[in-house]
């Protein structure tokens, strides 16, 4: 009974930490929109710029054709430069903009992968108490194995775009590993719900495939 209460806490906790991780990947998809907004910005500057190049273009070619003065050019010219200037500004910042959410990105998708881990090292606690005869079986679901948002949306390496080629490759070797099929399925067959067998196996083999996918571009990607 003291068991099944301090399981039930357990539970209760890792919900918890569940809604937690939730709430941290709405920043980070919040992070994301701001991103793409900041892109769509930043075809709206080159769109600009082109339309500044065209006029450019022509007023030389009207200067050929017209009589203004000189004084008059020379103003239009620098009025050309000052918004160059600007545009490039504008861009150089965008750029830093952009580092500086990636940077984060991969801060937050370092933290993820610590909580994941430490999520992992749980469940499998179940499994050594199975061993040692003090857990029962059957008390895993299929929300155990659903819990990590990166796992449902197919990234269950856990990688981020500003990981070195290293840190990509110890990642997905990792999840290779633990998403096995077999390994999978010798470290925690026996303490699945029966009913959630089959719908964890295929969530098992659907994950195990993302993973082989993904290491053909992440572990080689720039």
């Amino acid at each position: 009974s003291a068991r099944k209460g301090t399981s039930t806490e357990e539970r209760v906790k890792d919900r918890a930490e569940v809604d937690e991780r939730r709430v941290a990947r709405e920043k980070e998809l919040k992070a994301q929109r701001a991103q793409a907004e900041a892109k769509a910005k930043e075809k709206m500057f080159d769109r600009k710029r082109d339309k500044f190049s065209k006029f450019k273009a022509d007023l030389e070619k009207d200067f050929q054709t017209d009589d203004r003065s000189k004084s008059e050019r020379e103003q239009q010219a620098k009025k050309l430069q000052n918004e160059e200037a600007e545009r490039k500004e504008r861009a150089n910042a965008h750029k830093v903009e952009i580092a500086r959410n990636l940077l984060e990105e991969k801060a937050i998708m370092m933290e993820h992968y610590v909580n994941f881990k430490e999520d992992w090292e749980r469940l499998k606690r179940w499994e050594m108490g199975w061993r040692a005869e003090t857990a029962k079986t059957g008390a895993l679901t299929l929300d155990d194995f659903m819990q990590w948002a990166e796992v449902r949306e197919g990234n269950a390496g856990f990688v981020a775009r500003r990981d070195d080629a290293e840190v990509r490759k110890t990642k997905m070797r990792e999840a290779t590993l633990r998403w096995h099929p077999d390994k999978f399925n010798a470290t925690f067959g026996k303490l699945i719900q029966s009913d959630h067998v089959q719908s964890i196996q295929e969530l098992v083999q659907q994950v195990s495939q993302q993973l082989a996918e993904q290491r053909k571009v992440v572990v080689v990607a720039k």
